[in-house]
């Protein structure tokens, strides 16, 4: 599809309630301009385009707006070769100036599940440490979606503490991650949480989310209080 057809489709989606409102815009920090488009209908679209021609369209898509930039992080969604996906998603990441992106495109990568070798495992504890906000971003959100597995949740937990990085979406990132491997590995994430080697916003918003969560028992929850900084 030509660009200038696919950015006519996008204003054609774009939801004038969402346009006339700068609430997305605060909730979202972007510096680019949001059209206002659905992710239900953002995600249809990128299908019909990857169907289309994937790596063709993935190509042409620009970063006019946060639309544009997020269909081309679902068009990832739908390559099913795990090599392909990996150096899509490296030349995407300078693209990323916002949690939302970053985190729907990573979850939508959905091929990584397949990779029952942990070939990319290194790759993203390797990412997770970047001095790039959202490079580092990237790597956890990928771990946390991909990696939360017995092989590698140590790896993992020893990762956390030593982040230099405490840029404020890689912190809240790396908060995220620990509140959904406590669920998981209730035990090697209590043992890090109160070794209290976490930074102390780190510490504490993971406690915060784990509390929040309704996946944790109120026992747990009520234990988490005590390990606060």
């Amino acid at each position: 599809m030509e660009y200038k057809q696919i950015i006519h489709n996008l204003r054609s989606l774009a939801d004038q309630k969402l346009l006339a409102s700068d609430r997305q815009q605060k909730i979202i920090n972007t510096n680019q301009k949001i059209l206002g488009v659905r992710t239900g209908e953002l995600r249809d679209f990128a299908k019909t385009l990857a169907n289309d021609d994937l790596q063709g369209n993935f190509s042409i898509l620009k970063d006019n707006y946060f639309e544009e930039t997020l269909l081309a992080g679902f068009i990832m969604g739908h390559v099913k070769d795990i090599d392909l996906a990996y150096n899509m998603l490296i030349s995407f990441i300078a693209r990323i100036d916002n949690w939302a992106t970053c985190d729907q495109t990573c979850s939508s990568l959905k091929v990584f599940k397949k990779d029952k070798d942990n070939r990319y495992f290194q790759d993203f504890l390797n990412m997770a440490t970047s001095s790039s906000e959202f490079t580092a971003r990237v790597g956890l959100i990928m771990l946390m979606c991909y990696y939360l597995k017995p092989e590698c949740i140590d790896q993992v937990l020893e990762l956390l503490p030593i982040i230099k990085n405490h840029a404020y979406y890689v912190d809240m990132a790396a908060s995220w991650l620990i509140s959904v491997s406590i669920i998981k590995f209730k035990d090697q994430t209590l043992k890090l949480i109160k070794s209290q080697t976490l930074s102390k916003f780190v510490q504490n918003k993971a406690i915060s989310k784990c509390r929040d969560s309704y996946r944790i028992d109120a026992n747990l929850k009520e234990e988490l209080k005590s390990y606060r900084k």
